[in-house]
This record gives C-alpha cells, structure tokens and sequence, in this order.
C-alpha cells in the first residue's frame, strides 16, 4: 500500500512540475541547479517523444552558459525530436539555439549555415500552424509570438556572427532587426538581449551609447524578471565608469555583477565579473582584494574552461604574485597562462581558419545576395519598363479619347446650334407664312372696315346736324305741321324724331366703338406678321430696361386708369452690353411691364383675377393692397436673364400653357387682343432666349427672360 501511495506522489510532482514547465518561459526562468539531477532523469526515463522533445530544451539552456558541449548534445536531441514529430516552430527553435551554442565554441562556419537555416524556417508564418504547447517558446504563449522571439533570437545571432568578422554595420543592423520583430512580439524579456549587444558595440568610441541601450536593457530586465544575462549588462557599464575613472561607480558595478551572476549560475559572465573585479583592485593598489578576485576567476574559467579567461586571469595572478615576491607561485601562473594562450594560439588558429571559411561562406552568400538583388532590379527595370509602356499607350489613348471628346463636344454643340437655328429658321418662316397671310387678311379686312368708320362718323355728323336744327324750330313751326300732318291724315313728333335720331346716333357709335376694336385687332395683326428688321447689335442692356421700364410706367400714368405702383430696379453691374435688336427687345420691356400693370389693377379694383377678394368689400383694397413692380438683371454661366415680377393676383394652372398662344387673353372686352405676349414669345425666340412664367394665384407672377450673352 506505501509503495502505491509512493507511486502516485511521485506521479503527481511530475505532473506539477510539467506543467509549471510548460507555464514559463525558458528565456526567463530556465530550471534551477537542484532541479536538473531530476530533469536528466525524467529525460532518460520519458517515453513521450514530445515531452522528451521540451525536456532537452530545458536542459540545453541550463547547460549553454556554464557547458557548451553537454548543452549541444541536448539541442541536437531536441532538434532530432522536433524534426521527426514535425513540429517547424520547434526545430527553428533548435536551429538557433543549436547556432549559438556553436558560436559560444568559435565554430562560426557551422554556426552561420545552422543559423541560416533558423532564419528560413522562421521567416514562414506558416511554421505557427499545428504547435504544441507554444508558451514553453514565448511569453505571451500564442503561435505567432512564439515564431516572431524565435526569429528574433536568430537575427541576435547572425548579429554575434557579423561581430567575429568585425563588420560593424552589419552587425548593428541584425541588432536593430531583432529589436524591431520583438516590439512587435511585445517580448520585452527577450527584448533586453539585442539592446544590450547593441550597445556593446559602442564601447570604443561612444561610451554614452553603451549607458543608453544598457540601461533600457536593464528597465527590461527589472520589468519582465528576466536576469539571467543581468551581470553582463553591468559588466559593461562597470567597464564604461572605470574608462571614465569613476572607480566608485565601477566598483559598484563589478561587485553587484558578481552577485547578480552567481545567482542566475552563468558560469562565464561570473569569471569575467571576478577578472574585472581584479583589475579594478590591482589599478586601486589593493593586491589583496585583486589576487582573490583573480584567483576566483582563474578557477572558474578553468572549470568550464574558458580559455581567454582562464589565459588572462593566470597572467594577472603570475603578476600580482610577483609583486607579492612569490616567485613559485607567479612561475607556475606564468606557465599555466602560457599553456592557456597556447592552446588558445591554437584554437585561435583552428577559429582563424573558420573566420575565413566563414568569411568566404559570408563572401559567397552576399555575392548569391547581390546576384539575386541584380536579378531582381533587372526584373524590376524590365517591370518598370512595361508599366512606362502601358502607362505611355494608356496616356495616349486617354489623351486621344479627351481630344475625341472634346471634338465630339464640339460637334454635338454645333449640332445643338444647328438644330436651334433650324427651328428657328423653320419657326420664322412659319411665322413669315402666317404674317404674309395674316398682311393679306388684314389688309381686305381693313379696306371695308375704314369704310365702315369713316361712314359712321359722317352718319353720326349728319345726325348731329339734323338734332341742331330741330332744336332751333319753334312751336308755331310744330303747330303748322301738325295742322299740315292732320290734314293729311297723319301725325308728326319732332320730339319723337329727336328721340329717334339719338337712339340712330347710340347705334352708329356702337358700330364705330367695335370698327375701332376690328381696327386695333388689325394693326396688331399687322405688326405680329412683321419681322424686325434691325440688326443684331451689342446693346447696354440695364439702360435699355430701366428706360422701357420707366416708358412703361409714364404711359400706364398718362391712361385712363393710372394706378400708384412701386417701381423696384435691381440691375447686376457686371452685365455690359447684350447682342439685341433694340427695336423689338423694347416690345419686350413694353409688354410685360403694361400685362403686370393691368394685373395689378385688376386686383387693385378687385374686378378681375383670382385672390381678388370681394368687390362689396366695406374695406378699401387700395388700403390693403399696395401693387409693386420689380425688375432685376442677372448674370450667370455666361446667360443673362431679366425677371420681371409683380404682385398682382397671379396666373392660374390651367391657362399658363395658353398665355403665349396668339390672340388668347383673359381681358374683358375691348382690352385686349391676346396677341402682346406671342409677340414678346416671338422676340425672346428670335435673339436666341427663352421664357418662363412662374406664378402662384394670389401671390404675383415673375416672367424671367434668358438670353446669351453671345449672339
């Protein structure tokens, strides 16, 4: 029962501490030195080949800083695994990893090629699909975050890469690249690795630079917990204080670099804090403090090893020891240093060979990159060259269509003032065919009706005549006809023959009103059939309305019924001279103002015209109503119009289509011949115009006259 219950407490802590695995982020919280014993067991105990595939990453990162040799083993492993479950995101993952660890080992050559690899494969968004358990890669634990950290950590690498060849530029572009793709990750714990590199690079000439992007690395350390590589922040800014000689700063540095790096367990940022802590002392004079903190160093690169270290801490101890007089101790110092630099003359010479097959597999990538970039300008300028040719023929055949257009503009223009001046040409010779017929009637008409006035006239003189010499007989001259006409049996009334003449006089006066009528009709008739025969000429034309207007308005005074009528001008200034037949526009001006005058008047009397009111009315109209007259000019769109309104009881909707008809009109009587408004539609038409009404009964009618201002 107790080996059971064993059992399942063991199963359990698996089971937690799997998932506090899969929970955080490697890149900050890697495991700890009491728990790997554990993790190489479950590695080679778990047969899951996914968890195996996490364990081997954790392991790999635990081991990258402190042994180079076991931590590729585990990215291998891991690199394997991801490969044969076909988890993309997981093998970039191990590409890059397994590129840096390479590096940290001076293999450049492999390191670049795993290194390309990496940026491949994580430069496809399609490696997001299909990921198992994503936030073991990221902090924000999606797919697309996890690949964007990854590729991020590649270009940190190729920017390590660049550094060993010393190309400076290179190497702060790829810098500034990872920055860029983990702002847009919003990975700020991965984020402070490139900022710090960057300012690194800085350290020869721009000792500010290395404070600034150190310590935005270091705000985001402190933000995201994420400390592993903090001592080597303050590594480099402890070395920007002790070139400025502000050994208190750099002291400070030093000492909490050597805290901050034996907490995190990095290995080497911890022997190059100790050796730069030994320097320190040894320019402070305090040889003591110095050979402990060199020999602290010189142990811990050895154990790794570190062979630069381990070279440069043994040389410092072989002086400080002479300086104490110990000549053994700085003999075997001496030795064991030379030994270190000779294996690192070595090692330099085999990494030597590699910077230069390094440099010749960089060489030949750049130039594949320049060929490619050649291939793509010269795609781009044969591009470039059919988008000039069809942008070319597109301009030509959009400048060849606005030209067709606009001829086609003009031709349909001319068209339009063709078919104006043939309806114009056919309305006048419509018009010259009825006024020669019209001249003709009128003239046989005129001829009996002259005789017709002139005869009554003389009838009516006859009469008045005869009434004149009654009027002067006497009564003594009435007696004897009387005496005359009894003895013949008849009877005579002079007063009774005056009565008779008068009624003939009222009869011969009806004849001669109405011959009058037949005569005003005639001469309307007369001057309808005739065209104008002035010429087109260009014409003021607010002075010609304002004098007609006022023509108008004397005439309309002078008649037998003047009405008191407000006069308003409202002329645009702008309008100069119009292209018009004077004689015949006038009519114009004449017509309208006398028909808006007669309206007026009519609503004045209150005898005619809708709105009116009741002619019984106590009330006066005259107080009511005060008629007006307004006259206005305007110029717009190269048209001139003229409206003439008045306030008179308007026009109803069934006669408006009527008004312009000849001899149609709504005057009483003898009024009117219902031929002034044919007449004025016939003049606007002949100077290329048109007329409208707009009227409302009871409220006024407005006639707008519109004409070009060319001819």
């Amino acid at each position: 029962m107790d080996i059971i219950k064993i059992t399942l407490l063991a199963f359990a802590m698996i089971l937690i501490q799997d998932a506090l695995l899969a929970q955080q982020n490697a890149y900050i919280s890697g495991p700890s030195e009491e728990q790997i014993d554990s993790l190489q067991h479950r590695f080679l105990t778990e047969t899951s080949d996914q968890l195996r595939m996490g364990l081997a990453r954790e392991m790999a990162f635990y081991y990258t800083e402190i042994d180079p040799d076991t931590a590729r083993y585990f990215a291998d492993t891991q690199l394997q695994l991801a490969r044969s479950l076909g988890e993309r995101l997981w093998e970039g993952d191990a590409l890059w990893l397994s590129s840096y660890i390479i590096y940290i080992m001076g293999q450049y050559s492999e390191a670049f090629t795993l290194n390309s690899q990496a940026l491949t494969l994580l430069s496809d968004p399609a490696t997001e699909r299909q990921v198992w358990e994503p936030g073991r890669l990221s902090l924000a634990g999606t797919p697309e975050a996890a690949r964007l950290t990854l590729l991020a950590l590649a270009y940190q690498n190729r920017a390590h890469l660049y550094g060993t060849i010393g190309n400076v530029a290179e190497q702060r572009a790829h810098y500034r690249k990872a920055i860029e793709i983990l702002e847009k990750a919003g990975d700020d714990a991965t984020g402070s690795l490139p900022y710090a590199s960057l300012g690194s690079t800085f350290m020869e000439d721009y000792p500010d630079s290395v404070l600034f992007y150190n310590n935005i690395s270091l705000e985001m350390v402190e933000s995201t917990g994420y400390r592993k590589y903090r001592g080597l922040r303050l590594i480099d800014i402890g070395n920007v204080y002790m070139g400025l000689n502000d050994f208190d700063s750099a002291e400070n540095y030093y000492l909490e670099a050597i805290t901050e790096s034996r907490m995190q367990n990095n290995s080497r940022s911890l022997a190059r804090a100790y050796y730069r802590m030994a320097l320190f002392y040894q320019k402070t004079d305090d040889t003591g403090l110095a050979l402990e903190n060199a020999m602290s160093s010189y142990e811990i690169a050895g154990s790794i090893p570190i062979l630069a270290t381990l070279s440069s801490a043994g040389l410092l101890l072989s002086t400080l020891y002479e300086q104490l007089n110990n000549t053994d101790k700085a003999y075997y110092y001496l030795k064991q240093s030379q030994s270190a630099s000779e294996a690192l003359q070595n090692e330099e010479q085999v990494r030597r060979a590699n910077d230069l097959q390094f440099a010749e597999q960089l060489r030949l990538r750049d130039l594949e990159e320049a060929q490619a970039k050649s291939q793509v300008r010269l795609r781009m300028v044969v591009l470039l060259g059919i988008l000039f040719t069809i942008l070319l023929a597109a301009f030509l055949l959009y400048r060849n269509y606005r030209q067709q257009q606009g001829a086609n503009t003009v031709l349909q223009k001319t068209l339009d003032e063709l078919k104006t001046t043939q309806s114009q040409l056919v309305q006048q010779e419509k018009l010259a065919s009825l006024g020669q017929l019209t001249a003709g009637i009128a003239h046989e008409i005129k001829n009996p009706l002259n005789f017709v006035n002139n005869f009554s006239d003389v009838s009516i003189e006859i009469i008045d005549e005869i009434r004149e010499g009654y009027d002067s007989l006497s009564l003594e001259l009435q007696s004897k006809i009387d005496e005359m006409a009894a003895t013949a049996n008849s009877t005579f009334n002079i007063q009774h023959s005056t009565l008779s003449l008068a009624d003939i006089k009222s009869n011969l006066t009806k004849i001669h009103e109405h011959g009058s009528r037949a005569d005003s009709i005639v001469q309307s008739m007369l001057q309808h059939s005739r065209g104008g025969d002035g010429k087109v000429e260009p014409t003021p034309l607010n002075p010609l309305v304002k004098e007609y207007v006022n023509l108008a308005f004397h005439g309309m005074r002078a008649g037998q019924e003047p009405v008191d009528v407000d006069i308003q001008m409202d002329f645009d200034e702008s309008i100069g001279e119009v292209p018009l037949i004077a004689e015949d526009f006038s009519r114009v001006i004449l017509n309208l103002c006398n028909n808006g005058f007669d309206a007026m008047r009519d609503k004045l009397t209150g005898d005619g015209g809708p709105g009116t009111g009741n002619p019984n009315d106590q009330t006066s109209n005259s107080k009511r109503y005060s008629p007006k007259l307004t006259v206005r000019t305007i110029s717009k769109n190269g048209k001139v119009s003229i409206e003439i309104e008045d306030n008179g009881p308007g026009i109803p909707d069934e006669i408006k289509d009527k008004i312009l008809q000849p001899f149609f009109t709504t005057k009483k009587g003898t009024q009117g011949t219902g031929l002034g408004l044919s007449i004025t539609n016939d003049i606007v038409k002949a100077h290329g115009g048109v007329i409208n009404l707009t009227s409302q009964p009871g409220d006024g009618s407005v006639f707008t006259i519109t004409l070009p201002l060319k001819s």
